[in-house]
C-alpha cells in the first residue's frame, strides 16, 4: 500500500510538469504582447539624402588636406589634394609651347602682311611698265622680270597663310593637350560633390590614396531622418503618415517626434542593425524611413528607438 502511494504521488507530479510545459509551448510570443496601438523598431539616424562614400578619381599622395572630420563644406569645395609635381609641370611646358606657337603665328602674319605690300607695289609697277613697253619706253625682259616677281610674291603669300593654319592647327592641339592636363590635375583636387558635412576623411597627409577607393565619409546638406527597422509580424500595421515618438535607445528619454514617409515594399533579412552574433538572421524585417523634427541634439548614426502609433 506505502509503494502504491509512492506511484502515484510521482504520476500526478509527472503529470503537473507536463502541464506547466504545455503552458510554455502554447504561450504567445513576448514580442505579440505589446500594446496593440503601438510598434517599436530600432533604428539610427541618417542625412534624408543618405551618406555618400567619396571614391577617390585617381591615385597618389595625399599633398594637403583642407578639412577635416566634422567640417562643413561647400559644394567645388576641396577636401585634399594629391602630390601633383608632375602635371604642373606638363602645364608649364604646355603652356610654354603655345606661347612659341602665338609667336610664331604672329610672325607669319607679319610676314604675310609684308609681302602683301611689296606684292601690290609690284602690280602697280607692273601696270606702269606695261603702258612704256606699250609706247616703246620700257623693253619686254623689264616687263617679264616683274611679272615673275608678282607671281613669286602671289605664291609666298599663298604660302604663308597656308603656314598660318597650319599653325594655328598646331596652337588647337596643344590647347586640347592643355585642356587635359588641366584635367588630371584636377583629379588631384578632390572636392565636395555638393553642400554639406565631412563626416569621415580616411586619408591623411602623406598617406597612399588608391583609384576609386573611398577617401571619405559625406552628408550632404538637409533634414535628418530616421531609417528604422519593424519586425515582420507587425509590418502590415504600418501606414505612411503615422506618427512616432523617437528615444535614446535604452532609455525612455524623447529627443524628437516625426512621421512615417516611406515603407519597403518587401521584407528582408534583420541585418541593418545587428551587431550580436546571436542575432536571429532568419527574422525578416520591414524597412521605414520617418522624417523627425529638427533639432541640434541629433546625432548621425546614433541609433534610437521608434515608437510608432498605429492610431492617432
Amino acid at each position: 500500500m506505502k509503494y502504491l502511494f509512492i506511484v502515484l504521488l510521482l504520476i500526478a507530479g509527472l503529470t503537473a510538469c507536463q502541464q506547466q510545459e504545455s503552458k510554455k509551448q502554447t504561450a504567445p510570443p513576448v514580442a505579440a504582447t505589446q500594446d496593440p496601438d503601438m510598434i517599436v523598431a530600432i533604428g539610427k539616424i541618417e542625412p534624408e539624402l543618405d551618406i555618400l562614400e567619396l571614391a577617390a578619381p585617381i591615385g597618389g599622395i595625399v599633398h594637403r588636406v583642407y578639412r577635416r572630420n566634422g567640417d562643413s563644406v561647400q559644394k567645388n569645395e576641396i577636401i585634399l589634394t594629391l602630390d601633383d609635381e608632375m602635371e604642373q609641370l606638363r602645364l608649364k611646358e604646355i603652356r610654354a609651347s603655345m606661347e612659341t606657337q602665338r609667336s610664331r603665328i604672329e610672325l607669319e602674319r607679319k610676314s604675310i602682311r609684308e609681302t602683301s605690300l611689296n606684292l601690290s607695289n609690284k602690280k602697280a609697277l607692273l601696270e606702269k611698265t606695261k603702258r612704256l613697253v606699250d609706247k616703246g619706253a620700257e623693253t619686254r625682259q623689264t616687263y617679264d622680270d616683274l611679272v615673275t616677281e608678282v607671281e613669286v610674291l602671289e605664291a609666298n603669300l599663298e604660302k604663308g597663310r597656308t603656314g598660318v593654319v597650319l599653325e594655328e592647327r598646331q596652337l588647337n592641339v596643344l590647347a586640347s593637350e592643355l585642356r587635359s592636363a588641366e584635367n588630371e590635375l584636377a583629379k588631384k583636387q578632390f572636392r565636395a560633390p555638393a553642400k554639406g558635412i565631412l563626416l569621415e576623411n580616411k586619408a591623411d597627409l602623406g598617406e597612399s590614396v588608391s583609384q576609386y577607393a573611398s577617401y571619405a565619409s559625406f552628408a550632404p546638406a538637409g533634414a535628418l531622418i530616421v531609417r528604422a527597422e519593424v519586425d515582420e509580424l507587425f509590418a502590415s500595421k504600418l501606414a505612411l503618415g503615422q506618427l512616432a515618438d523617437i528615444n535614446t535607445l535604452g532609455s525612455e528619454k524623447l529627443i524628437t517626434k516625426g512621421k512615417l514617409i516611406s515603407i519597403s515594399p518587401f521584407l528582408k533579412k534583420k541585418s541593418m542593425f545587428s551587431e550580436k552574433t546571436d542575432d536571429q538572421e532568419d527574422r525578416r524585417v520591414r524597412e521605414i524611413k520617418i522624417a523627425v523634427d529638427q533639432n541640434e541634439t541629433l546625432i548621425i548614426n546614433s541609433k534610437v528607438e521608434c515608437n510608432i502609433k498605429t492610431r492617432s
